[in-house]
């Protein structure tokens, strides 16, 4: 009888603690959706910024020529880079070089890219396209570089 008992307490025991290991599981689960969620709503907010000051004749190459950049370095080259590229191709502003942590994994149409810890060529400034990451990237080419830093946002939404 005590042997039935023990082993049907250690069943709920069993029981509770896989439920418990569940629900954090989910809520785990839960919490990386919110937060790549949040990320995506920012991308589609910027994105929507962007086309929206592409209908209205409003171009990046202007932002650059008012603030007297002629060339830059493009951080991140991920699809936002990409756009940057195709939306400042034909222009007089040169992207001289990309930069990247992962240069191998890159899908960028830019041919000379950089790892940040490399010594990087002069530019007039760099544009940070992973604008969630700015602060923290900033912080970190500050240290090496002094060229100016600009994130992608701080650009689109001057527009």
């Amino acid at each position: 009888m005590k042997k039935k008992v023990c082993l049907r307490f250690m069943a709920f025991v069993g029981v509770l603690a896989g439920a418990a290991f569940w629900n954090w599981k989910n809520r785990a689960y839960e919490d990386d959706l919110k937060k790549y969620g949040d990320k995506y709503y920012e991308y589609f907010q910027l994105l929507d910024q962007w086309l929206t000051s592409r209908n209205e004749g409003k171009r990046i190459a202007n932002f650059f020529r008012q603030e007297n950049i002629g060339k830059i370095a493009i951080y991140g080259m991920g699809e936002l880079a990409n756009r940057l590229f195709e939306e400042l191709e034909g222009s007089d502003i040169q992207i001289l070089y990309g930069i990247d942590r992962d240069i191998c994994c890159t899908n960028s149409r830019i041919t000379d890219i950089y790892y940040p810890d490399d010594i990087l060529p002069e530019v007039d400034a760099i544009v940070i396209t992973p604008f969630l990451s700015a602060e923290g990237i900033e912080k970190n080419l500050e240290k090496k570089c002094g060229y100016r830093l600009i994130s992608l946002d701080q650009i689109i939404y001057s527009l």
